[in-house]
C-alpha cells in the first residue's frame, strides 16, 4: 500500500560526502527548513542550515505546490541542477521523498553513474591478406568519445491498477450510520455522493457529503461536506461547512463552521464563529480567536497568535513570537508626553499606549492636567537601517484625576521614522491630531474655545498637526 503511493525511485550510489555547509530554502506548505534540514544533512553527510534570508552557494532550494516539488542545486561552481516530481497527497512521506531528491540533486548521482562506465575498447579487426605493400594505407579512425555526463529525469514508475481499486468507489451511499448503508460496514469505500442521516464514514469524496451530525472522511475531499455537527478530512480541496466543528489534515479549500476550525497547513479560507487552529497559515483565518504556529497569510480577529512574523495579524490583540516588541518614549511639541508598546508581525503591528499634558506646560489659565490611554494600529517597513511607522490610534483623555464619562476621543494619524543607534533608536515623527468632545469643557477644547460660547451641534472639534521626538528600544 505504501508502494502504491511512492511517486518516482530514486537510486543511490556510494558517493563522498559534500564537504562545504549547504544552504536550505523552502516555499510551500506541508514542509519546512527546519524540518528539512536534518533530515537531508544526515543524507549527505553534510551540514544543511536553513537560509534565514538569500541562499547562498552551494544551496537547495524546494518549493512545494499542490502535489509536487521542484528541488533545485546550486553548487558552489558549476551550473545549477533542478527537478520537479509527484510527491502525491500523502504528507508523512513528503519529508522523505524531497530528502532523496535533493540528496540525489547535492551528489549529481546520475552523472556519478555515467562518469563511472568503461570507455568501449574497440576490437582488433582481421589481418590484411598479402604483404604490407599490397595493403592500401587507411586513415586511422579515432574511438568515439565518451559521452558528457547529464542528469537524466528519474521517471516514476508504473503501478497495475489493484482490483480493490473499482471494489472502493461507488457514486452514491445512503444510510443512517455505518452498518445501516448502502456501503453495509466498509468504511474505506470512496464516493461522489454521500447523503448521511446521522454519521457517515468513508475513504474519500469526490463531491457531496450530507450528514445530520459527523462526515469523516479518510481520504483526500475534492468537493464538500456538509454536516449539521463534525466534519473531519485528511485533505481538503474543496468545502467544508459545519454547525460545530471542522477537522483536516491540510486544506486548500475554505472551512466554514460555527464553531471550531482545525486544521493542519491552510492555502485556503478558515472561518469561525469561535476558534480557528491551524499549523501553517499562507490563506486568511477570520474568527474571534485565530491560533497557528506560523503564519504567511492574514489573521483577522479578536485575538489572534501565529508566529513568525512573516504575515498580518489584525486584532485587538496579537501574540506573535519572533515578531516586533519594542518600547517608546516620545514628546510633541505641544508638551504632549507618550509611552508606546508596540508588538506584532514584522509588516503590521498593534500600539498600546498612554499619555500626558501638564496644565503649566500649556498656558497660565489651564487648570487641569490631561492623561489619555490609547489603543492603535498600522503597517512597517524597514528601509535600509531605519524603520518606518504609519499608525492609526484613538486616545480616550481624561481630565484631573478623573475619568471623562462624556465623549471626548483624539484621534491620531502618525508617521515615525526610527534610526539605530547603538543599541536604541531615535525617533522622529509627524501626526495629524482630530479630538472630538461633546462639550465646551472637554479636553483640548477648553483650552481653545470659550466655555460660555454655546456649540452649534453638541459637538466640538478641534484639529492640528504636531511634530515628536523620542527614543526606541
Amino acid at each position: 500500500m505504501i508502494m502504491k503511493k511512492l511517486p518516482f525511485v530514486i537510486v543511490l550510489v556510494a558517493a563522498p560526502a559534500l564537504a562545504d555547509p549547504i544552504s536550505l530554502r523552502v516555499a510551500g506548505a506541508g514542509v519546512s527548513a527546519t524540518a528539512l534540514a536534518p533530515k537531508i544533512a544526515a543524507e549527505l553527510g553534510a551540514d544543511v542550515a536553513p537560509a534565514t534570508d538569500a541562499c547562498n552557494a552551494p544551496c537547495l532550494d524546494v518549493v512545494v505546490e499542490a502535489a509536487s516539488a521542484t528541488v533545485r542545486f546550486t553548487p558552489a561552481s558549476g551550473a545549477p541542477r533542478e527537478r520537479t516530481i509527484a510527491i502525491g497527497t500523502d504528507r508523512d512521506a513528503w519529508p522523505v521523498l524531497i530528502t532523496l531528491l535533493a540528496g540525489n540533486l547535492a551528489r549529481d548521482e546520475a552523472a556519478q553513474i555515467l562518469a563511472g562506465l568503461p570507455v568501449p575498447v574497440p576490437v582488433p579487426g582481421p589481418e590484411p591478406v598479402g604483404s604490407p605493400a599490397d595493403v592500401p594505407d587507411v586513415p586511422a579512425i579515432p574511438a568515439p568519445a565518451a559521452p558528457a555526463p547529464t542528469v537524466k529525469e528519474i521517471a516514476p514508475p508504473k503501478f497495475a491498477a489493484s482490483a480493490d481499486d473499482d471494489e472502493h468507489e461507488s457514486t452514491f451511499v445512503f444510510g443512517l450510520v455505518p452498518g445501516l448503508s448502502t456501503d453495509f460496514a466498509d468504511l474505506h469505500v470512496r464516493h461522489d455522493l454521500a447523503l448521511h442521516m446521522a454519521i457517515g464514514i468513508g475513504g474519500g469524496l469526490d463531491g457531496f457529503a450530507i450528514a445530520g451530525a459527523a462526515d469523516i472522511e479518510n481520504g483526500s475531499v475534492d468537493g464538500w461536506q456538509l454536516s449539521g455537527a463534525v466534519n473531519v478530512a485528511r485533505d481538503v480541496d474543496g468545502f467544508q461547512v459545519a454547525g460545530g466543528v471542522n477537522v483536516a489534515q491540510s486544506l486548500d479549500g475554505f472551512q466554514l463552521a460555527g464553531g471550531v476550525n482545525v486544521a493542519g497547513d491552510t492555502d485556503g479560507f478558515q472561518v469561525a464563529g469561535g476558534v480557528n487552529i491551524a499549523r501553517d497559515v499562507d490563506g486568511l483565518q477570520v474568527a474571534p480567536i485565530n491560533v497557528a504556529r506560523r503564519v504567511g497569510g492574514t489573521q483577522l480577529g479578536v485575538i489572534n497568535v501565529g508566529g513568525e512574523g512573516d504575515g498580518v495579524s489584525i486584532g485587538l490583540i496579537d501574540i506573535v513570537p519572533g515578531g516586533r516588541t519594542d518600547v517608546e518614549a516620545s514628546v510633541d511639541d505641544h508638551a504632549v508626553g507618550t509611552l508606546l508598546l508596540r508588538h506584532g508581525g514584522h509588516h503590521w503591528h498593534n500600539v498600546y499606549g498612554v499619555g500626558a499634558q501638564r496644565a503649566q506646560d500649556v498656558s497660565a489659565t489651564a487648570r487641569e492636567d490631561l492623561w489619555m490611554a490609547g489603543l492603535g494600529l498600522g503597517p512597517s517597513w524597514e528601509i535600509g537601517a531605519t524603520t518606518w511607522d504609519l499608525e492609526a490610534i484613538c486616545w480616550h483623555v481624561s481630565p484631573g484625576a478623573k475619568y471623562e464619562t462624556n465623549l471626548s476621543l483624539l484621534n491620531q494619524l502618525r508617521l515615525s521614522v526610527g534610526m539605530k543607534l547603538g543599541g536604541v533608536q531615535l525617533v522622529g515623527g509627524a501626526a495629524l491630531n482630530v479630538f472630538v468632545g461633546d462639550n465646551a469643557r472637554a479636553p483640548f477644547l477648553a483650552r481653545t474655545i470659550d466655555p460660555t460660547t454655546p456649540m452649534d451641534d453638541g459637538v466640538g472639534v478641534r484639529t492640528w498637526g504636531t511634530l515628536f521626538a523620542g527614543v526606541r528600544i
